[in-house]
């Protein structure tokens, strides 16, 4: 669900299906997203989130006494409230994502959005962040990219323990290739000792699309 900027359209939604039982949500900019996950606090296991989200900015106190008389208005990382889901097994970010929030410089909002959210699972079987890499992932020099998310990835460790998944989710017939980049990319941070006893080295997975369309899980 996108751009979703009634919260009332949410709740008639749930009312309308006698509540919502997804496993599986993509959610960005959404007014009500609180509600989606409380609707789907027994069943919930996988949620795509973005750290670029409008709705997760950190506000400023003077930005909230400004808005305060606009509710709708208000973004706030109190959104990403995760602990109610009781099934959640895996946060799934997507590296594009996490490069451009990383762009924007100090302070780092990837880390703070990301370290809120970790921070309010409470699921027993919450194992896994799974970084979702597109084919424009693999074009040019990356390996400047990959040791600042494995930097960030370690930050945020410490909020959470996890494991760091890597997934290629490409055109089914370069999946081969993207896994391989993605194994090497590993192999060099190892070498640089990115990976220890209190941020373990990552796994490689894939999702294989059958058209250049279907780009998420």
């Amino acid at each position: 669900m996108e751009n979703i900027t009634n919260a009332t359209l949410v709740k008639d939604m749930i009312d309308l299906f006698g509540g919502l039982r997804f496993r599986n949500m993509n959610l960005f900019n959404v007014n009500g997203m609180r509600l989606l996950l409380n609707a789907c606090a027994e069943t919930l296991e996988a949620i795509m989130v973005y750290p670029t989200d409008p709705r997760g900015k950190c506000i400023s106190h003077e930005d909230a006494q400004s808005l305060a008389d606009d509710f709708a208005a208000l973004s706030s990382l109190q959104d990403f409230d995760l602990s109610l889901n009781k099934s959640l097994w895996t946060l799934q970010v997507a590296a594009v994502d996490i490069d451009e929030a990383l762009e924007t410089g100090p302070p780092n909002p990837v880390s703070n959005f990301l370290e809120h959210t970790l921070s309010t699972i409470k699921s027993i079987e919450f194992s896994g962040v799974m970084v979702i890499h597109g084919e424009d992932d693999f074009r040019g020099e990356q390996s400047t990219q990959h040791h600042r998310r494995f930097e960030l990835f370690r930050e945020v460790h410490e909020v959470q323990d996890f494991s760091l998944i890597l997934c290629a989710s490409v055109w089914e017939p370069v999946v081969d290739h993207s896994v391989r980049m993605l194994e090497e990319a590993i192999a060099i941070e190892k070498e640089k000792g990115g990976f220890d006893r209190s941020f373990p080295q990552p796994s490689v997975t894939d999702n294989p699309q059958e058209t250049r369309a279907d780009r998420r899980i």
